[in-house]
């Protein structure tokens, strides 16, 4: 079989090099953090992710459905808060069976990490850095994030899921192989922690919708 070497080994990486080894290709993930099961999450990255139906089929045929689903919360809609002070409840589905789930973006990639730990047929490199894909000779210029110490490997084939700032988009680019427009928001976003309540006040109502 062909060996698959993925750049990214997060939530899509991952999954990827999961169901490419259940079919018999043995997988080589490389991914620039550290492994997420013995650091904290970088901050600014904590942000829940949603699961729609194609998400949760690809966890099931990961075998991952029942690791995940304990850490998964239904969200059948979305509350408005209007500035009068009004509610307006906004369904995501059809019907009351359509519903997306909350998850950890943290406990979703650790999950996955641990179960391509697991995989007789996967190979996970951390702290491992892409700076340059080059197709034709079939390597990788990466670089060690620990030491400083760069290394070239070889690949049969390269699968991208590096994210945003993708290095191996970038390399493609420069070499004439794509075309590539990026432009940068210029907002960002702001996470709040609301902290969960304890109960109900005396009228027997929550503050906040459980």
């Amino acid at each position: 079989m062909i060996r698959c070497t993925i750049i990214g080994a997060g939530p899509v990486g991952t999954l990827m090099g999961l169901l490419l080894a259940e079919r018999g290709h043995p997988v080589r993930l490389i991914e620039r953090r550290p492994d997420p099961r013995g650091t904290p999450p970088q901050a600014g990255r904590s942000i829940n992710l949603a699961l729609a139906a194609r998400g949760l089929t690809a966890l099931e045929q990961a075998g991952l459905s029942q690791v995940v689903a304990p850490q998964m919360i239904a969200m059948p809609g979305r509350l408005v808060h209007e500035l009068a002070g009004s509610l307006q409840f906004l369904p995501y589905g059809q019907n009351e069976r359509e519903v997306i789930y909350a998850v950890s973006r943290e406990r979703l990639g650790v999950a996955l990490i641990e179960a391509a730990a697991a995989h007789p047929r996967i190979e996970l490199q951390f702290d491992a850095r892409c700076l340059d894909l080059d197709p034709v000779a079939g390597t990788l210029a990466l670089r060690d994030e620990r030491s400083g110490a760069t290394r070239s490997e070889r690949f049969e084939i390269a699968l991208a899921a590096d994210g945003a700032g993708s290095a191996v988009r970038a390399a493609l680019a420069a070499r004439g192989y794509s075309r590539v427009r990026e432009e940068p928001l210029a907002h960002d976003y702001k996470e709040l922690t609301i902290a969960a309540f304890t109960g109900a006040d005396q009228t027997g109502r929550w503050p906040l919708e459980p």
